[in-house]
């Protein structure tokens, strides 16, 4: 019963609470309501403040962009002018600038002149001095040079004068010595000659030497020489001797021109004595043709004999190539000679078989070596 009447007061105590808290809620919510709707005027006051400012702001916008574009385009033109005024003043300096240096440069040339001018005036007074003194020395050396001219004037008298006695005293010594020279020269000359027509003909033969060795070289191949290479090097040495002896042979050939160069105003001078000589020139070379003419004939007997030898061979080369053609045609080998027949002997082996001479490769009598 206690129990039940302590919950009987505390739900009366917790009625009253609930209503006194549902009172304290509307109260609450009320006045939230109340103060809700001031801030919505607030807020509208806010709005309307912002709109006015916004409106203001792009009204005033509207004008400032306006004044700025006019002052835009003012600073434009300032700035155009502002080019323009520099450039008319750039070019006023340059122009000042140049008129500068013309004026700077005529200036230079007005000095430079004006120094030159002063220092042609000092030279001109100075030139003017000398040439006065000059005069006063040219009459005092034409005074020398009048007694020098007669002086002078008298000197060939006297040089030929001497000279004919002179000439006097040394013509016979002098014609003497010519005389002699004329027969050393000589001598000279044709020992000179004979050097030259031994050298020439050592040239000869060493040119006669080179052509066998060329031609032996030529038929290794045919003959199967195996001396090839000596050939070859023997043909080098014989072309090297060739040179060297040709230049000695210049050299010597140019000496001489030189000797006979420097005789000939001895040959001029003992022709306007009366001398009569043969220039050793001649003599030398008569003496060098007469010897060269013995030497060709001695090797036009032996080109004979060997063009002879060459006309017989070439029979033989004729014969042979018809037979050899023959037995082709007819193919019989027994048209052709033996190897050892004398039909198939060379005409130079035959010759020398028939006069009894030995031949190589073939048998030698008793005795014989």
């Amino acid at each position: 019963q206690k129990m039940g009447q302590e919950m009987s007061n505390i739900n009366s105590r917790v009625g009253t609470r609930l209503d006194q808290s549902k009172d304290d809620v509307e109260v609450f919510s009320k006045r939230v309501q109340e103060d809700i709707e001031k801030l919505l005027d607030k807020k509208r006051e806010k709005e309307l403040m912002l709109q006015k400012r916004y409106d203001w702001y792009v009204s005033h916008s509207e004008i400032a962009q306006a004044k700025l574009l006019k002052n835009e385009e003012r600073q434009q033109d300032i700035l155009r002018d502002i080019a323009a005024k520099a450039a008319e003043f750039e070019a006023l300096t340059t122009e000042r600038i140049k008129e500068t240096e013309v004026i700077m440069a005529e200036r230079e040339k007005w000095e430079q002149a004006k120094a030159e001018h002063a220092q042609f005036q000092l030279v001109l007074d100075e030139h003017i001095d000398r040439m006065s003194k000059f005069c006063d020395v040219g009459g005092s050396a034409l005074e020398v040079g009048k007694h020098f001219r007669a002086y002078f004037e008298a000197i060939p008298g006297k040089i030929t004068k001497a000279a004919e006695s002179t000439w006097a005293v040394t013509a016979g010594p002098t014609a003497d010595n010519q005389k002699l020279y004329l027969e050393y020269f000589t001598t000279y000359m044709m020992d000179l000659g004979e050097i030259l027509w031994v050298k020439e003909k050592r040239l000869d033969e060493l040119e006669r030497r080179t052509r066998n060795v060329q031609y032996t070289l030529d038929l290794c191949a045919d003959t199967y020489d195996p001396n090839g290479p000596k050939y070859k090097q023997s043909l080098r040495e014989l072309r090297a001797q060739t040179d060297d002896l040709g230049g000695v042979i210049n050299d010597t050939r140019d000496r001489g021109d030189k000797e006979i160069t420097a005789f000939d105003e001895t040959a001029d001078a003992l022709k306007k004595m009366g001398v009569e000589f043969v220039h050793p020139m001649i003599e030398m070379n008569a003496a060098h043709v007469e010897k060269r003419t013995g030497h060709v004939y001695k090797k036009a007997g032996f080109m004979q004999s060997e063009l002879h030898y060459i006309d017989e061979v070439t029979d033989e080369l004729s014969e042979t190539k018809m037979l050899v053609k023959q037995a082709k045609s007819t193919r019989q080998a027994n048209l052709i000679p033996p190897l050892m027949s004398p039909e198939s002997q060379s005409p130079r082996y035959r010759k020398n078989r028939e006069q009894g001479f030995p031949v190589e490769g073939s048998p030698q009598p008793a005795g014989g070596t």
